[in-house]
């Protein structure tokens, strides 16, 4: 429910965005602001994950599958907190920035997708936290970033092409 909950906010916080920008609404403007949204919506899950696993573990562990009282769920919850913080400082920063957050975000999530897999294939771990949503959006979240990111490099060039070609015509 909270991924979900997540989705809604960075659609409606882009849709928002979108109309209230008073920058030309090229594609490139287009996909900044849906890639903008989508790296908050992942800092917020981030900070979210880590509030989780290091205030609420017992119950974030039961939902996964694992045992209570584990230690290594401190240190994940620390890692989703550096995730967060990356994905919120995206509002600030921009350009290679964004890249190596999405770098990190897209690591952390393959790797706790596989975790997720090798549970469900060794331990038949289908708790919902471990089988369910959490796992279509560790595997599918990267393609996601990382599609957005490289179709907004390419529609930033055209757009700068564009203004180049009516710089000069102009001139």
């Amino acid at each position: 429910m909270e991924l979900l909950t997540m989705l809604a906010i960075g659609i409606i916080g882009a849709g928002v965005h979108l109309l209230l920008s008073k920058k030309t609404r090229s594609l490139a403007r287009i996909l900044e602001i849906i890639l903008l949204w989508a790296l908050i919506v992942n800092g917020l899950q981030g900070i979210l994950a880590f509030a989780g696993h290091v205030f609420n573990g017992p119950a974030i562990a039961k939902s996964i599958g694992w045992p209570p009282g584990n230690p290594f769920q401190y240190e994940v919850g620390i890692a989703n907190l550096g995730v967060g913080v990356l994905g919120l400082m995206c509002i600030w920063k921009r350009d290679s920035f964004w890249l190596a957050t999405i770098i990190m975000m897209s690591i952390f999530n393959w790797g706790a997708g596989i975790g997720h897999v090798i549970q469900i294939i060794q331990f038949q771990n289908y708790a919902p936290n471990n089988a369910g949503l959490i796992l279509y959006f560790d595997l599918i979240n990267p393609l996601v970033l990382i599609g957005l990111y490289a179709t907004h490099a390419v529609a930033s060039g055209e757009d700068q092409e564009i203004e180049t070609d009516k710089v000069k015509e102009a001139a």
